[in-house]
């Protein structure tokens, strides 16, 4: 079962089976995306810190790891098309992340919490 949670920084995060798909909701995104960086396959990433980043004609956003673990996947259709990540934002995942145990979601927001900003 999948679960669906958000961050301040207008990130989403979709934990399911140990893994979690990060993308960007789309909100706080100006103009359009230029330049996209995504993490290698196979890095460390820890909770909270910056491992990917998204430029538009306007500003760069750092895309957060929501977990502590290992990259295991990227969604190497960003690069062909990023305005997807606007256009379709909880379709458009950027990386994946495996980690171990309970997914520590503290300091992240339920849809409900998110829409209420």
């Amino acid at each position: 079962m999948s679960e669906l949670f958000f961050t301040l920084q207008h990130e989403w995060v979709r934990f399911n089976n140990n893994k979690a798909f990060v993308g960007l909701t789309g909100r706080g995104i100006p103009g359009d995306i230029v330049f996209i960086e995504l993490p290698q396959i196979g890095q460390q990433v820890l909770k909270g810190e910056p491992c990917a980043t998204v430029e538009s004609v306007k500003s760069v956003i750092e895309v957060h790891a929501p977990a502590a673990g290992t990259v295991s996947g990227i969604n190497d259709t960003v690069f062909d098309d990023p305005d997807a990540i606007v256009k379709y934002p909880q379709k458009t995942w950027l990386f994946k992340v495996d980690y171990e145990g309970d997914a520590d979601k503290a300091g992240l927001l339920t849809e409900e919490e998110y829409k209420a900003l």
